[in-house]
Formats: structure tokens, C-alpha cells, sequence
């Protein structure tokens, strides 16, 4: 049986109050613009282009209420509550995170929420880098045409290849690592990919899978790689909250809950880089 819920509990749901910590945290944002330096300045391949990473993760169901999956007749992700962060990764810093309690699907959840919040999603020639969750061809085709925007992930063993044509690797310091490199036609899309095999310094293979043809293959396995270096400095944040039970059953408690940590991160990690 769900505990008694407790006053700090509702007060969670105030929405002037997750309003208040939302606008913290683009002031936060704000201020590491101004701090922190361009981490990717030097790569003149990348232009001026904004690069952003997404990252999830899944907190327990809310302590004060029982859970109702599809299975049980409600709603409820069986996961638990999914919170996504948004990164820049120019500055190597988060400066947005949603939540949605709802069995729903990553990509909706992206579509819906950062299409608003820091508009990610209408920034043109945007990278945006995801993992393999977020695969949607047809999602990221659209994105494309409408923004030009491409997105780097990982490659998906369900992925449907109608046909494939090998492409030159240049010999450089930048590609040193990557095995092959080829244009792909999937039976999911209606665009150009590629899919590119990559082997890191310890001898892992990774295969990328990306809508962007103009970079080198191994900087598109570099920003991969480097999104994920960064994210290691956000994994208390996100550990710390998958493992505790969420105080509050509404969108905007947990989204308070989530935000006063990502500050503290946040907080942490903009004076820690610009010290």
C-alpha cells in the first residue's frame, strides 16, 4: 500500500514553484554562455553549427501513489517517470530537463517538450546527438528537410538496408579508427545515411548510424564519443534519482525534484569549468 502522502508532497505540484526553478535554470544557462568557452571552436569543419546531446533516464514510480501500467488499465510508463536532459555540448553543460510520467515514447516526448522549451529542434544545421532510443527514421528525415538538421546515434540491428555503396575515407589524424564508411538506403527512410564502423583505442567496435554527409567519420564518431565523456558528470544526477522513489505523482513535482538537482549539477559544473 502507497504511504500517506505528505504535505511536501503537494506543495511539489505548485506550478509557480517549478516555473521559479525552470527560470533558474536558464539563468544558469545564460551564465555559462558567458563563462564557458567554445569547447569545439578550433574544429572548423563544424562551423558556428549548435550541437546538442539528449540523454534519459528513468526514476521509480512516485512513493505516495500505486502504480497503473497499460497492463493494470492506466497509464503509467512501466519504466517509471522518464526524465530527459537537454545538453549543450559546446559549453559541455545541461540547460534543460522534462519529464513525462505517461507510457510514451522518447522521440514524442523530445518532439513535444524541447520543440518549446529551448527550441533545440528549430535551431538551423543543429547536431543532434541521441542514443539508440530515439532512432526514428521518419522523425529525423522531417527534421532535416524542414531545419537541416542531422543527427548522430548508434546503429540499430532491426534497421532494414535496401542497399549500401562504400564511400572514401580520407587518410588523417581525425579518421584514424574508422574501419569503413557507407552511404545507406533503409527501407525506414526516405533520406541518405551512414553507417560508419568505428574501433576506439581499446580495440571496442562501434557501429554509428547518421543522417550528416558532409563531416569526416571519424569528428562524427568524436562528438558521439565526446557527448558521452560529458554525460559521466551528470551520472549522480541521474543515478541518485533512478534509485530514490519520486515524493509526487504530477508532472511538475517530479519536475521540481529534478530540477533541484540538475541545478546543483549544473551549478557545480559551470564554476568547476570556468575556475
Amino acid at each position: 500500500m502507497p504511504v500517506p502522502r505528505s504535505t511536501y508532497s503537494d506543495a511539489l505540484n505548485s506550478a509557480s514553484r517549478c516555473t521559479i526553478l525552470q527560470n533558474v535554470v536558464k539563468a544558469l544557462a545564460d551564465i555559462a554562455r558567458k563563462r564557458l568557452p567554445d569547447r569545439f571552436e578550433k574544429i572548423s569543419e563544424l562551423g558556428n553549427r549548435p550541437i546538442f546531446a539528449v540523454d534519459g533516464s528513468y526514476q521509480k514510480e512516485s512513493t505516495h501513489y500505486p502504480r497503473s501500467t497499460p497492463k493494470d488499465g492506466g497509464d503509467d510508463n512501466p519504466k517509471g517517470h522518464m526524465m530527459l536532459a537537454l545538453f549543450d555540448v559546446r559549453m559541455g553543460a545541461p540547460i534543460e530537463v522534462v519529464v513525462e510520467t505517461k507510457n510514451t515514447h522518447e522521440t514524442l516526448v523530445l518532439k513535444e517538450n524541447f520543440d518549446v522549451a529551448e527550441g533545440c529542434l528549430r535551431k538551423r544545421n543543429a547536431i543532434i546527438v541521441v542514443d539508440r532510443a530515439f532512432v526514428n527514421m521518419p522523425f529525423w528525415d522531417t527534421q532535416k528537410k524542414a531545419y537541416g538538421q542531422t543527427s548522430i546515434t548508434r546503429w540499430k540491428d532491426n534497421l532494414i538496408v535496401k542497399s549500401s555503396v562504400s564511400r572514401t575515407v580520407k587518410k588523417s589524424a581525425m579518421n584514424e579508427g574508422v574501419v569503413s564508411d557507407d552511404s545507406v538506403a533503409l527501407n525506414a527512410s526516405t533520406q541518405e545515411w551512414r553507417c560508419i564502423h568505428y574501433k576506439t583505442p581499446e580495440g571496442k567496435e562501434i557501429i554509428f548510424l547518421s543522417n550528416e554527409l558532409t563531416l569526416e567519420p571519424g569528428l562524427i564518431a568524436f562528438l558521439y564519443l565526446r557527448c558521452g565523456d560529458e554525460e559521466k558528470c551528470f551520472d549522480t544526477w541521474k543515478n541518485d534519482l533512478s534509485c530514490e522513489k519520486a515524493w509526487s505523482k504530477s508532472n511538475n513535482g517530479i519536475l521540481t525534484t529534478g530540477i533541484i538537482g540538475y541545478n546543483n549539477v549544473f551549478a557545480g559544473a559551470t564554476i568547476f569549468a570556468s575556475s
